[in-house]
């Protein structure tokens, strides 16, 4: 399966990095830099109650390449004009075609961080910190649940936000009981998109708004491409949304991006 790939090239990557930037010098750099901005409270103030996370992302093993050339100062600085709240930057490499770097040259938007890739170690956590990280991700499928506690716990020791994401409704429980000890600094991420068969499907986050506890700041990632579906999860109760690949195939990102949150600058439900 494709996670499984991409979870032995990250294991892979990150032995190879550390052979070079040893773990101790990374720590340093990671308590050296800037404060984290609040990733979750930008999410939590959004207009509308329903902020979007705009993804930085340049390909995808479903999609291929997404945009070239891709500009990511570029594409940032539009996210920005056209009303998102937060960032997320693809830095995993082999697969995405991201690097660490993307996560440094977003920052010129302005907007909080999040740096998406598949975190396995706490070198990893340590990294997207000294890279300049508002949030990290977490993904329940990828992570038994006390290795998810404890990468979750540093992120948060070092500043950082944690976007917890899941798919399957087991993990998606999980996340929540874990979010619900520190809901102003962790998300729960629902992914639209199963890992496993790369399908994806809306009504994954509208059940989750319909089933998981009140007072959790519950983003739905993926397959979100239309002001329709974000009438459908503002109504849901959902706080954010993670949206990429309709974004960076538009012509005119800050267009494509006012498009999107019509309906919250409209007020509409």
């Amino acid at each position: 399966m494709i996670l499984e790939q991409i979870l032995a090239a990250t294991r892979e990557g990150v032995k190879a990095r550390s052979r070079h930037r040893p773990l101790g010098a990374l720590e340093r750099d990671a308590v050296d830099a800037p404060p984290a901005r609040g990733f979750a409270a930008a999410i939590a103030a959004a207009p509308g109650r329903l902020g979007l996370i705009a993804e930085l992302k340049k390909a995808s093993p479903s999609a291929g390449v997404i945009r070239d050339p891709f500009d990511i100062e570029a594409i940032a600085a539009s996210y920005a004009a056209g009303g998102a709240s937060a960032l997320s930057v693809l830095t995993e490499g082999p697969h995405f075609q991201g690097t660490l770097a993307a996560l440094e040259r977003a920052a010129g938007a302005g907007l909080p961080r999040l740096q998406k890739d598949f975190l396995v170690s706490e070198y990893q956590v340590f990294e997207a910190r000294a890279a300049g990280a508002d949030a990290v991700l977490l993904i329940a499928e990828a992570l038994d649940p006390e290795r998810g506690r404890d990468l979750l716990s540093l992120a948060l020791e070092l500043g950082m936000d944690v976007l917890y994401e899941a798919h399957d409704a087991v993990n998606l429980r999980r996340v929540a009981e874990v979010a619900e000890r520190s809901p102003d600094r962790v998300l729960v991420g629902v992914n639209n998109r199963d890992l496993r068969s790369f399908e994806v499907n809306l009504e994954t986050s509208l059940r989750a708004c319909r089933e998981l506890p009140d007072g959790l700041l519950l983003v739905a990632e993926s397959g979100i491409r239309t002001a329709e579906d974000v009438r459908r999860l503002r109504h849901a109760g959902a706080r954010g949304m993670l949206v990429g690949e309709s974004l960076l195939r538009a012509a005119d990102v800050e267009a494509a991006v006012r498009a999107l949150l019509l309906p919250l600058t409209e007020g509409a439900a």
